[in-house]
This record gives structure tokens, sequence and C-alpha cells, in this order.
């Protein structure tokens, strides 16, 4: 079956950088914040699928995070590699292997304002019914990622996870990584494919969730700026996860939605990840109190804490 619905999405000449939109152009229809609501008609016809890979320098990556996406059981219509202040080939690497690139300009809010101006520049050319992937630029989809999410998707999941494996390699610390990840991957398993996080390693969400949450931060509704992703958080794919459930969606990530990612190479680098991931995950939680969303996410880290703390298992 041929799956490619090209028509209307900005496809541009396959050797020509794209720039980041013009402020001064009219800004797309604002779409109100609003419980998960689908329309009746919102899955009738052909769905697109779009794929952005944000890279900063991943000129030794970016190769295979393209080629994981020809290799899907169902394309993406459109993969682009926005490249953010990049001074190596990633963008010239990029077009050899068949995706578009998106340069970014004037960004200094690093992955999260990147995202935001590529999807300011897709979004308008998708309807609500469309999908748009996000992949890091050092993870490998498994070809039936976007053929499982596809799957996945009804009126009340908002967006669907990968489910994230390591990378061979690293000697003991990669091992305990993944042996972590795989930890992980049971528990998703154990609650029924349930996400607690929308890993930023690769995540399909609705075009119409993504309208909504801008609407939201711009209605007040959700902090972090007036845009996608939120500005303020070290997580944004934790804070993205945060932003949809609080919108009445649900989040899932099934176990055909695997993806391998790096690890990280030495103790350092590791410790350096996790201590912005726990700060992170703990400025998320302030900024957005305790609601029925972030209950679960406030318990999780007290019992983390009593796991750490001997005093309190006496």
């Amino acid at each position: 079956m041929n799956h490619q619905h090209t028509r209307g999405l900005p496809v541009l000449h396959p050797t020509t950088t794209v720039g980041a939109p013009d402020p001064r152009s009219p800004r797309p229809h604002r779409h109100a914040a609003r419980r998960a609501h689908a329309a009746p008609d919102e899955f009738d016809g052909p769905q697109r699928l779009v794929a952005l890979i944000p890279a900063h320098n991943e000129q030794d990556r970016i190769a295979d995070a393209i080629q994981g996406l020809w290799r899907q059981t169902r394309r993406p219509d459109l993969i682009v590699v926005v490249a953010d202040n990049c001074t190596d080939a990633t963008a010239e690497i990029a077009v050899a292997h068949g995706a578009q690139v998106f340069a970014t300009q004037g960004n200094t809010h690093k992955k999260a304002g990147a995202l935001n101006q590529a999807i300011a520049w897709v979004l308008p050319h998708l309807e609500d019914r469309d999908l748009l992937l996000v992949q890091d630029a050092d993870t490998v989809l498994d070809p039936s990622f976007n053929e499982t999410a596809l799957g996945t998707f009804n009126r009340k999941v908002g967006a669907v996870g990968g489910v994230f494996y390591g990378e061979d390699g690293g000697g003991l610390i990669g091992l305990l990584q993944r042996m972590e990840f795989h930890r992980y991957a049971w528990e998703l398993e154990r609650t029924g494919g349930k996400a607690q996080v929308l890993t930023g390693t690769g995540t399909m969400f609705r075009a119409r969730v993504l309208r909504e949450v801008r609407a939201a931060r711009r209605d007040g509704v959700l902090g972090g700026g007036h845009a996608y992703y939120s500005l303020a958080s070290l997580t944004e794919d934790d804070e993205m996860t945060k932003a949809v459930k609080t919108l009445g969606y649900r989040t899932m990530s099934p176990a055909g939605c695997a993806v391998t990612t790096e690890v990280m190479p030495t103790l350092g680098k590791l410790w350096h990840q996790r201590l912005r991931w726990q700060r992170g995950a703990l400025e998320n939680l302030r900024d957005y109190g305790w609601t029925r969303v972030t209950a679960r996410y406030f318990l999780q880290q007290f019992l983390m804490g009593s796991a750490r703390c001997p005093s309190w298992s006496i």
C-alpha cells in the first residue's frame, strides 16, 4: 500500500536547507485549550506522518537515525532533520540520505527551542488527524515503531512514546544502563503500556494535541512559554508528558515501539545525565504542583527518597 500523502507538506528541493519561519508572518489558527474530545471525523481519511530529528553536530549518528525511519513498515511522508547551530556535516549527510533539513535561526533554547521552530513551520500544513514524530538523532527506531504507534492511537490517546533500550558497548557502565532500561520496559509491560514519560528518544504526537498544548500555554493553563515545548524545563520530554496528560489525554508506550539509543560511555557523563533528569523532574513537579496528574509522580519521588535515606527505613 502506498502511504505517501505529501500534498500540502512543505516539501522543498532536496538540496535546500530550510530556515526558521519569519516572525513577522501570520500565526497559524489558534485552537482553544480543551480536554480530550476528538471530532467524530478526526480519524477518517489518510493520516500523514512527519518525522522531526533535532540534531546538533550529529554527523556520526544522523545517517543511522534516518535509515531507521526509511526501514519502517510505515514510512514517514516527510523526514526533517532540524539542524540546530551545527558546525559539522550533519545537514549534508541528512540530505544525502533523503531527508530535508530545517536550519534553526537564533535559537538559544537548545532542543526545545529547535523543536518549537520546526513544529511552528510544519504544523500549519497538517490537519488535526495527522501525526508528528519527534526522534533523537542518536536513536534508531525498531522497524515496527510507526505502525505500532499508529495502531495505538484512539480518541483518548494523545501521544505514543518509545520503549528505549541501550545500544551495545560501553563496558560495565553500558551494561548497567541496558539493565536499567530493560527494567523500565518490564514496568511498562506490567502497567499495560501506560507511559510515565514520553521519551525524547522517540514519541509520536497527534497534530491536534500539539495545537492544544500551545493554546494552553498561551492561555496560562500550562507554563513554560507560549510555544509547543516548554522553554523553562531541563527535561522537556517529562514536562511534555505532564502537559499532554493535563489536557486529559492518555500517553502510551506499547512494546512494539522499541528504540535503541546511545548509552553514556563514562561514569561522569552518566552522573551528569541522571542529575539533570532528576533535577528536571523535581522542577517540573514544583511548577505543576499537586494535581490529579502529578500525584503519582510526587509519590514516586517520595518513595525514591525514602529508599535513599537510611534513617527512614529503620
